[in-house]
């Protein structure tokens, strides 16, 4: 008898207490597992992602051509687009600058300037940095879009600028290569003076910029004084100039492109050229590098990728020495382009211009110029940007595109810990979601509850797809239906949104346990089922007890 009663009231105080030892507050954090960071790989600031213009991004490449983002900028996008911190940064023919959050696809902020903008923009901390062809340099508050101070060239500004320890360097069509304080706008050391326009974005290694010019020459310019290191002139046999080419430095070596039909390879530390290879119209695109290649796309509509070395010391690459070939047809028509290649995630993509109103995305393995896919776009002159698993690229209609790998499927389930819960008393409320039968870990869910209070507006989805959030029901005087929603985004994949509806009792109208928690009977079952067997076992033995006494006393 006394053993059947101290079974029964532990049971009962394991049910009391493990049910009590769980005490849920609305001030404790949002969920134990915290919130996990996105799968940002980093961010393409500036033009050819580096302040060598190699062009190589260690971001992944999506398999397919899903397009997420296309947002109308009016008037031709020649500019090539920079991301930061989920802002997307380019101009546009129109001459605005623009400002796109790529994950709400809305405009943050657009600066009207008084001419087109070619070049590419450059992020740096606070500031947005970029030049117009209304002959201005201009500093934008990256928050407000509104100029910090601008510089007045003397004339347009195609070329894009670079950064280094708080100097912004840049080319104009006035011939000059400028040094400006990134805060003040003010000259930190003269000018260096070209004899033809600057066109492209020079490339920054070792204190010093490497830069083409329209008077024929690649310069190598000291970062402290503006003064020359050396300067390579092209052959007056081939004549022409060095325009809209940026030079891409990887390791000693410079490599470059030109108008008059010819991509060069020059050594970082003389200038003097080591090979070069010929094309069959205007080098305009600016080289890739990446593992042991350098990919030069050509107006005569070719991608070529050659050896970084010349194979047999002649100073030239022969078309048996080319590695491998694409035929993009860019220029076709003499529709000119010059969008430059990139590199990531063992694919090397480019834009093509086949006229004003037809061109392609291509992706293409790195490895053998095989097509992996395309996307057809109006032509473009715009470079790509490859950041977070998305490609970034303007075309001529106006537009700035965002490709991804569409996730169609995304489900959101809301899983609450009951369905009716009494006023005044906290629950947990797990949002899932899930593609493909698999947790989709780094989303960012918001929520909304119409009556309440969440412990928060929202939090990223964890490694398994989840993510929990403290719901504290209101005051009622009856029944009252509360509705909570949930919307899931993920870069490149389709917004996932789920609403449930769960019923606030009033206290009086609904009976609690004392830990104050969401009461839900189900949870209970079965600690009622082995109390009750144990109850049924404990009154057959007091039976067999009573009967065995009778017996005896008989």
């Amino acid at each position: 008898m006394r053993v059947a009663r101290v079974v029964i009231l532990s049971l009962l105080v394991v049910l009391l207490t493990s049910h009590m030892s769980q005490p849920i507050s609305i001030l404790d954090s949002a969920s134990a597992n915290g919130v996990e960071a996105s799968d940002t790989t980093g961010s393409w600031s500036e033009f050819r992602g580096n302040l060598n213009n190699t062009g190589y991004s260690i971001s992944r490449v999506p398999s397919r051509n899903g397009s997420f983002l296309r947002f109308d900028a009016h008037f031709q996008v020649r500019s090539s687009p920079v991301l930061s911190d989920g802002v997307l940064y380019f101009g546009s023919d129109y001459g605005h600058v623009y400002a796109v959050n790529i994950s709400t696809k809305k405009e943050v902020w657009n600066l009207s300037t008084g001419g087109e903008i070619w070049a590419s923009a450059l992020v740096v901390d606070d500031k947005v940095f970029v030049g117009s062809t209304d002959n201005n340099f201009y500093a934008i508050d990256r928050q407000s879009g509104i100029p910090v101070w601008t510089f007045p060239t003397g004339d347009d500004i195609p070329s894009s600028a670079k950064h280094v320890n708080g100097t912004i360097v840049f080319g104009s069509h006035d011939g000059n290569l400028y040094f400006l304080d990134a805060e003040t706008g003010n000259e930190t050391v003269p000018h260096f003076a070209t004899n033809g326009g600057i066109y492209g974005t020079p490339a920054i290694v070792d204190g010093t910029a490497v830069i083409g010019s329209n008077d024929g020459n690649v310069y190598r310019v000291w970062l402290e004084n503006g003064s020359m290191m050396w300067n390579f002139t092209l052959s007056p046999a081939f004549g022409e100039n060095v325009k809209y080419s940026s030079a891409a430095v990887f390791e000693d070596k410079v490599y470059i492109g030109s108008n008059d039909h010819n991509s060069y390879c020059l050594s970082l530390g003389t200038g003097e050229v080591i090979w070069r290879f010929e094309t069959g119209d205007y080098v305009y695109a600016s080289p890739a590098i990446h593992d042991g290649r350098v990919f030069v796309h050509s107006t005569d509509g070719n991608l070529s990728a050659l050896p970084l070395e010349d194979p047999n010391g002649d100073g030239n690459i022969s078309s048996d020495e080319v590695l491998w070939s694409f035929e993009t047809r860019d220029g076709g028509g003499r529709g000119e382009g010059g969008s430059s290649p990139a590199v990531a995630d063992g694919k090397v993509i480019v834009g093509s211009r086949l006229s004003f109103m037809e061109g392609y995305v291509y992706v293409l393995e790195e490895d053998t110029g095989n097509l992996t896919w395309q996307l057809k776009l109006q032509g473009m002159y715009s470079s790509p940007a490859i950041v977070d698993g998305r490609i970034f690229i303007g075309a001529s209609d106006g537009t700035m595109h965002g490709i991804s790998e569409l996730a169609p499927g995304m489900a959101l389930e809301i899983e609450p810990e009951a369905l009716v819960i009494k006023s005044e008393r906290v629950m947990v409320i797990e949002f899932v979601l899930i593609y493909a039968e698999k947790g989709v870990e780094g989303a960012f869910i918001s929520f909304e509850v119409t009556d309440g209070i969440l412990s928060q507006s929202g939090a990223s989805t964890l490694a398994n797809g989840t993510q929990q959030v403290k719901y504290l029901s209101p005051v009622v005087t009856e029944n009252t239906t509360v509705t909570i929603t949930g919307k899931a985004t993920k870069y490149g994949m389709v917004d996932a949104t789920a609403s449930l509806d769960i019923v606030i009792v009033p206290a009086k109208d609904y009976e609690d346990t004392a830990s104050g928690a969401a009461f839900s009977l189900d949870k209970y079952v079965p600690f009622i089922i082995a109390i009750s067997i144990l109850v049924i076992l404990n009154l057959l033995v007091l039976a067999a007890i009573v009967v065995r006494r009778r017996r005896s006393s008989d």
